[in-house]
């Protein structure tokens, strides 16, 4: 049995690129790929873990047991990256001001302006 190649780095070409972490099991309301994308971008704009998984639909236990499951260094590594860099709530507005193209199916970031 061949092994199987590692998954498409996801924010490839930025300093926030990871490779996602392997689904347990196929869900629909889970930390799919574009779940754990929009999540880091939404901790590198909010700088908080709580805020950040709310903003993506998720709950913060739970982004925690996805940073803690196997194979997920990756994701870890993007994730104290993203937090050195939070707090700059204007970089997520940049980052969508510069993009032409609709934001990946599934991505949910919610901004809201305080």
């Amino acid at each position: 049995m061949e092994p199987t190649p590692p998954p498409a780095q996801l924010l490839a070409g930025t300093c926030l690129a990871f490779h996602p972490v392997p689904q347990q099991r196929r869900r629909a309301d889970g930390w799919t790929p574009i779940m754990q994308q929009c999540f880091i971008r939404a901790l590198e704009a909010m700088g908080s873990v709580g805020q950040a998984a709310r903003a993506v639909g998720m709950g913060r236990r739970s982004a925690y047991r996805l940073r803690d499951r196997p194979g997920a260094e990756s994701f870890a590594q993007a994730w104290d990256r993203a937090i050195s860099m939070g707090g700059c709530g204007s970089s997520i507005m940049r980052w969508i001001a510069r993009s032409t193209a609709s934001p990946p199916s599934g991505c949910c970031v919610a901004v809201r302006s305080t």
